[in-house]
């Protein structure tokens, strides 16, 4: 069973990593991330603050994407195209595979995830152009422009000269070449001085680790929206499940307030009634402002380790729900 179970999951990472929409996201988040640092500078209060929840909600919305996209591709068109009926109909159990397609796509949004990260650590550190005679950050120019380039040029290269799949190339590529400019910017200061590895993150007034937190809740909120991805692809097609997993990713996200909204005494009928279908809604759907930090920060709030731990708790006991429906419905799906 763990063959077939490590089988099911490469496929479904080497299929996710595979799609163009992970290059789409990467580069348009890369251009958000770098624009932002100066569109930042046009608050009236801190403008690090403002970069920071700018940065997070673009890691969000694009990872709220690649969740639609990759379980689509893992699950979805194989139901559509019945390839899936060549595993199911071996002696695999359907539990199995929703649990091997689910991790495989969770493990490519990872890896497509993680060079996200770095660029916005890297504008992290170069900090907000909040003046015009605001002193560029040399070494993060450098390292960051060069493992850019050489991850995208690098792939186009051998894809043109041994065929290799380019999409793949240039995120496997990017997401190394992105670390190691990130090290290499943690041991050189700005003015080009070696410096102690956890400088950036004792600096006084420093935001590293802080948003690292905040990128590890987040993190946590897109394999919510990967479990939901899947579960709407075991009865949905493409279309409607991409639809779908936005919708509810927006529900997800509102609810508390929409919530909050309406928790004042009720006057009629009518009022009592729509109380409770968002009190019902909000008990059966993940409340993402759990894991939204941003707003704690710019406030000046810490988020304390026993904070993480039971919201983590929260995000995994939510995924094993949503996955278990994903395998209730898929176990009465017709895949012939």
């Amino acid at each position: 069973m763990l063959t077939q179970f490590l089988a099911i999951l490469r496929n479904a990472f080497v299929e996710s990593v595979r799609q163009p929409i992970m290059v789409v996201l990467i580069l348009a988040v890369a251009l958000l991330l770098v624009l932002s640092t100066a569109g930042a500078a046009n608050t009236l209060d801190d403008d690090t603050l403002m970069f920071i929840q700018i940065g997070l909600s673009t890691l969000l919305l694009a990872g709220l994407f690649m969740a639609g996209f990759t379980a689509t591709g893992v699950l979805t068109l194989e139901i559509e195209n019945k390839t899936v009926l060549t595993v199911v109909s071996k002696p695999v159990p359907r539990p199995l595979v929703i649990l091997g397609k689910y991790v495989g796509a969770a493990g490519a949004m990872t890896l497509a995830i993680w060079p996200m990260v770095m660029i916005l650590l890297l504008c992290l550190r170069h900090g907000v152009m909040q003046t015009a005679s605001h002193e560029f950050d040399g070494p993060v120019l450098v390292f960051g422009t060069a493992a850019f380039t050489v991850a995208l040029f690098g792939s186009l290269l051998v894809n043109y000269l041994y065929r290799w799949p380019f999409v793949s190339t240039f995120v496997y590529s990017l997401a190394a070449l992105m670390s190691g400019a990130v090290l290499l910017v943690m041991v050189v200061s700005k003015h080009w001085e070696l410096q102690p590895i956890h400088s950036e993150f004792v600096a006084e007034k420093s935001l590293f680790a802080p948003v690292l937190m905040g990128v590890l809740l987040l993190y946590e909120a897109l394999l919510i929206y990967c479990a939901m991805a899947i579960l709407f692809s075991t009865r949905l097609g493409q279309v409607m499940t991409i639809l779908f997993t936005l919708v509810g990713g927006v529900l997800m996200s509102q609810i508390g307030a929409w919530r909050a909204a309406v928790s004042g005494p009720a006057d009629g009928i009518l009022e009592r009634g729509f109380q409770l279908l968002i009190n019902l809604i909000y008990h059966i759907t993940p409340d993402l402002n759990f894991l939204w930090v941003a707003d704690d920060l710019s406030s000046g709030l810490t988020v304390s380790s026993t904070y993480v731990l039971s919201v983590s708790l929260y995000s995994l006991l939510f995924i094993v729900a949503l996955l278990s429906l994903a395998v209730a419905l898929f176990q009465t799906r017709e895949v012939g």
